[in-house]
């Protein structure tokens, strides 16, 4: 599990919840709960995958000024990501306050993650020009030329969401040609480059680039969106067996990521709609009535 890393004290779920229940008892008892203690339920629930009592937790403990102030935001954030309901205003709120405290602390590190946040959900509703504005009003804050090749990333992406494909090409390969560690700014750069290629008709690049982002990232959002990616080159390409097979793989992983627009369930509807069609035209009707199941 992953907390098992952010949360060395739990060494097995059992650990967390004779924790959460002992602390019960307390409350039952009439006594309040230290903000350190009402930070360990936090931790506990977060550790259990109790995703909404862990937000209500970190909450909890920012309202009583303990912990610390910045890893706690970032972590409501993230683990808002793992609902598939949530206020989106909420969610906008919530990273403004991250922005505001990580500038005023001068931390950096907390401060691009929120940018990027913020100009990636600009750029989910069609906000272009604001999240444009936003990479570059960040970019001339940063002096490291590695925090600002991370928001070169969104520039290519704008153009991408313009449908100027030649030059989101441009722009993700000077980028990739910066990278020296595989990251996620690696993921997302290859998985964008992999869908220009595949909107350009170059299925069989774009099948390679893909493939590239799923086996050095096996795991996460951006392996899951290679996966529907591969699936959709393989249909332009005609290997219908190898197309629906990568798309049985990326439906075991798509409800980890409900609110993904490029990993979650209506990332996958949207790739087998345009998958039906595409065998459609193609005269393989049992490919297109399988998609569409």
């Amino acid at each position: 599990h992953s907390e098992r890393t952010r949360h060395p004290g739990f060494h097995n779920p059992e650990n967390a919840r004779r924790l959460l229940r002992n602390y019960q008892l307390v409350r039952q008892a009439g006594l309040e709960l230290s903000p350190e203690e009402y930070l360990q339920v936090a931790k506990a629930h977060d550790w259990l995958g109790n995703v909404a009592d862990a937000i209500a937790g970190c909450r909890r403990v920012l309202r009583m000024g303990a912990g610390d102030e910045l890893a706690l935001r970032r972590r409501v954030i993230e683990l808002s990501d793992l609902l598939a309901e949530v206020d989106e205003e909420q969610v906008d709120q919530d990273i403004d306050a991250l922005l505001e405290s990580a500038r005023k602390a001068g931390a950096v590190g907390h401060w691009l993650w929120a940018v990027e946040r913020k100009a990636q959900r600009l750029l989910d509703v069609g906000k272009v020009d604001e999240a444009l504005e936003l990479a570059d009003r960040a970019a001339e804050r940063l002096a490291d030329p590695r925090q600002q090749v991370r928001l070169d990333y969104f520039r290519a992406l704008a153009q991408y969401r313009r449908g100027d494909l030649d030059a989101a090409e441009r722009m993700l390969l000077a980028l990739r040609d910066r990278l020296t560690v595989r990251d996620d700014l690696d993921a997302r750069s290859g998985w964008l480059l992999g869908r220009v290629h595949l909107e350009d008709d170059r299925p069989l690049l774009a099948l390679r680039i893909f493939r590239d982002v799923a086996t050095r990232h096996p795991s996460g959002e951006y392996h899951v969106a290679a996966l529907l990616g591969m699936g959709e080159a393989l249909v332009r390409l005609e290997r219908f067996d190898e197309a629906m097979d990568m798309f049985s793989r990326a439906l075991e992983a798509v409800g980890r990521h409900p609110r993904s627009p490029r990993a979650g369930p209506a990332a996958l509807r949207a790739v087998l709609t345009v998958v039906s069609e595409v065998a459609r035209r193609m005269g393989r009707l049992d490919v297109a009535l399988t998609a569409l199941e």
